[in-house]
């Protein structure tokens, strides 16, 4: 038992501490700001749940309900999890891949579970889109400044892996509105 006391520890600690490097690699990044989310052109998002990422938002702005109940509840259990598979596996695979892949495959699914499962998150989905890109660009340009938009990221980037890696860049890199006759005098 204290052998085990012992390794929670020393996995809890080394946590705290790649926390700690994420946290200021973010706080060096911010320097380079985003563009304001109401100088890009969003993206129109398809009609129903066939696109490939789905929209956690209905067309009247409130969460769709898969995204209401996946917000709502805490992954932090799956995340601790996917850590410790990551570092199980890279103790026989001595390769980051690998073992990113089982932490990043153990957060998706338990973020997929606390939405309600795939079913219930199309079933509840009132849009989508083909593209990550016009996803991230959309929820950015439309909903960045509502209340839980830092939790709806989290949950839509833990079910689309990809979204965090790409996300400043999608942002930098969307159309911009075009400047008004008025504003360019």
């Amino acid at each position: 038992m204290r052998d085990l006391r012992s390794h929670t520890s020393a996995v809890l600690s080394t946590l705290r501490c790649q926390l700690l490097v994420i946290g200021a690699a973010a706080t060096l990044l911010t320097g380079c700001a985003l563009p304001k989310a109401n100088t890009l052109m969003s993206p129109t998002p398809m009609q129903g749940s066939s696109g490939k990422f789905l929209n956690p938002y209905n067309a009247d702005g409130a969460l769709a309900p898969w995204a209401e109940r996946g917000v709502g509840k805490s992954r932090v259990a799956a995340g601790v999890a996917g850590f410790a598979a990551a570092e199980a596996i890279s103790f026989f695979v001595p390769i980051a891949e690998v073992s990113t892949v089982a932490e990043n495959t153990i957060k998706q699914q338990a973020a997929i579970g606390a939405a309600g499962g795939t079913k219930y998150m199309k079933s509840t989905s009132e849009t989508s889109f083909k593209r990550r890109q016009d996803l991230a660009v959309y929820l950015y340009a439309n909903h960045s400044t509502k209340k839980r938009y830092k939790e709806t990221l989290a949950l839509v980037a833990e079910i689309y892996p990809d979204m965090w890696s790409h996300y400043d860049a999608d942002i930098r890199k969307a159309k911009k509105k075009p400047k008004s006759a008025s504003a360019a005098q």
